[in-house]
């Protein structure tokens, strides 16, 4: 994963920037070494477009349109390497009768909620064939006992006996709680009662407290599918989620069970090790870790919040502030996933974004700047579109023109995806020839991999991070992140000129308050009603409007804030240093510079650093 160099020759009006300990940026989670610019800068120019979620959306509907193979009865695809030919590439040899069996259960149930959300966002009527083919091949796994059974992807292909999927069982559950939601139909909420006491039947109990035996292996009565042993069960999350669309009491009080038995280690599982010390893979520990923020959050329990909270600080401290974190970071207890730790995966991305909205809901408020920060600078960067840069690499790894442009072709269907495994600073890396990195490699060890679990698992943090942008609380719409949206209850606009701020359109009365960033000054904060400057009225981390009318615009600005980070991240033997340029909660540039294909352009400044 080599480096590129970036000259400051020829650059003008390069700013002095001296180390700053400021306590406001450190509370918004920036970790390292701060320089703040002794210069304000007098406008923002990110050199990107503002981010727009709902045509994120939109761009996301054509990977789950494409994705699933119709003469396939809607197979979904997992194993991509864009840069192979073929691209498809399955971890395990093939079966006559299917290519790629990690689809079952899995792939096909994350795209499952993923059109769902997707459709909620943009309001999209494409590809309802796809939607309602993947819909019924999870259908057919179902039983009357209220489980999932399928052939698990950690057994096969050397069975093909099926289990009973808590995993799946638990997705199912999730997307028909959704359904319920948006809809209202009482057969989503009748179907979700019994996958509910399905996933209920199956626990142990001890003095009031539930778990799995198990854990979330594929469970059979004559034993147990091998892997995923020792990994928590997704089962709380889904099960609050049915919980919140419906109302079901006995959902809460299962939910709140199987969550204590995870917090007093009665659930087997890596988050025992070592006081929150996440161990095994990492996206299948903190997927699970979602459902005790979100009991947190609801019950202001402060076990459930800082058991939670640890976990996610645990694997955030191992990342950077952009939203990137490593997918393995466990090297004592599983020394060959080395590789693993030096690039991100979105499926994780997707969980962090999930906790840190949680946990901010149960008092953490400056987690919503991790949240807005990882929509900005991870999942709108990764969200894959075929580049010339792209093109060019592509052309000369395959230097037949025609089955060239075939491959490309090929790949443009999975564009509105987000990339599986970005490095920092680009969507591919190359593999040392003593690395063993997934087994499959293209031209040259280069990997640019979007393994189908991600994409969805991206969309998931999107809708995340869009429907708790805006809410309707008994204390008034609360406006927790300066991104753009528009809500049922108010048109959100940021401010990117001059100051940063938000910009309000209310569409209701009431009371408004609006969040500034944490690491913002709060006597440089200013408030407007109608355009006119307002006394600012605190209540905790918000800005107050009361009495505001239908119509109404309300706004708040404060100073762009500019700085430059210098973080340390990666296993010993591997450590790099990333310097990134911020103003605010964007990012304007980074180094190192990718080799292929960079999300973020080099630094444009030499820090000068006032440290004794």
């Amino acid at each position: 994963m080599g480096v590129k160099t970036i000259s400051d020759s020829g650059i003008n009006n390069v700013p002095k920037w001296v180390i700053s300990n400021s306590l406001s940026l450190r509370s918004s989670g920036f970790r390292g070494e701060i320089f703040t610019d002794s210069v304000q800068p007098h406008g923002v120019s990110n050199s990107t477009d503002e981010v727009d979620m709902v045509k994120m959306a939109e761009r996301a509907l054509n990977y789950l349109v494409n994705n699933p193979r119709p003469d396939r009865n809607y197979e979904c695809r997992f194993s991509f390497f864009l840069f192979n030919d073929p691209i498809l590439v399955p971890l395990v040899p093939s079966t006559p009768d299917l290519e790629d069996p990690v689809t079952l259960g899995d792939t096909e149930s994350r795209m499952d909620y993923a059109f769902i959300m997707m459709r909620e966002m943009s309001d999209g009527d494409k590809g309802r064939k796809a939607q309602e083919g993947i819909r019924r091949r999870i259908m057919k796994y179902l039983r009357d006992d209220g489980l999932c059974w399928v052939i698990p992807y950690c057994a096969s292909p050397d069975t093909d006996k099926e289990y009973a999927m808590a995993w799946t069982t638990g997705k199912l559950l999730y997307s028909l709680s959704h359904q319920f939601r948006l809809t209202g139909k009482e057969e989503y909420k009748k179907l979700a009662r019994k996958l509910f006491e399905g996933l209920r039947n199956m626990a142990s109990w001890d003095t009031g407290r539930a778990f799995y035996q198990h854990g979330a292996q594929a469970w059979h009565p004559d034993g147990c599918a091998r892997g995923y042993e020792g990994h928590y069960p997704w089962v709380v999350e889904p099960v609050l989620t049915y919980f919140e669309s419906t109302g079901d009491q006995e959902a809460f009080d299962f939910a709140l069970a199987m969550g204590e038995g995870m917090i007093c280690d009665l659930q087997p599982g890596h988050l025992r090790r070592k006081n929150g010390f996440i161990g095994g893979h990492t996206h299948c520990n903190m997927h699970t870790v979602i459902g005790v923020a979100h009991l947190g959050a609801l019950t202001h329990d402060p076990r459930h919040i800082e058991w939670a909270r640890v976990a996610y600080d645990h694997i955030r401290f191992r990342g950077l502030e952009t939203g990137w974190v490593q997918e393995m970071n466990d090297l004592e207890f599983e020394p060959l996933w080395l590789p693993h730790t030096l690039h991100s995966e979105t499926c994780l991305v997707g969980d962090m974004v999930a906790i840190a909205v949680y946990l901010a809901q149960s008092g953490y408020t400056s987690y919503w700047d991790h949240v807005e920060r990882t929509v900005r600078n991870y999942l709108k960067p990764t969200q894959f579109k075929v580049t010339p840069q792209l093109e060019e690499i592509y052309h000369r790894l395959h230097p037949d023109n025609a089955r060239a442009n075939a491959g490309l072709k090929s790949i443009r269907e999975l564009e509105g995806g987000f990339i599986s495994s970005p490095v920092p600073n680009d969507w591919a890396f190359s593999v040392p020839k003593d690395w063993s990195h997934h087994g499959m490699f293209g031209p040259e060890r280069l990997v640019l991999d979007m393994m189908g679990c991600c994409p969805p698992e991206g969309m998931r943090g999107l809708h995340t991070a869009w429907s708790n942008s805006v809410v309707e609380t008994p204390e008034g719409v609360k406006i927790n992140m300066a991104l753009k949206r528009d809500a049922a209850a108010a048109q959100v606009t940021p401010i990117n000129s001059g100051r940063q701020g938000i910009s309000v359109h209310a569409k209701r009365a009431g009371r408004f308050l609006l969040r500034p960033p944490a690491w913002v000054d709060r006597l440089q904060v200013t408030a407007f009603r109608s355009m006119q400057s307002i006394p600012v009225e605190w209540k905790g981390d918000y800005i107050s409007f009361a009495d505001v009318n239908a119509g109404e615009k309300i706004a708040i600005a404060y100073p762009a804030t500019s700085f430059l980070q210098r973080c340390v991240i990666g296993p010993d033997g591997y450590k790099q240093m990333y310097r990134i340029r911020w103003v605010g909660n964007t990012v304007l540039e980074m180094t190192p510079l990718g080799n292929y294909l960079p999300m973020f352009p080099g630094i444009i400044v030499r820090e000068q650093s006032t440290k004794s």
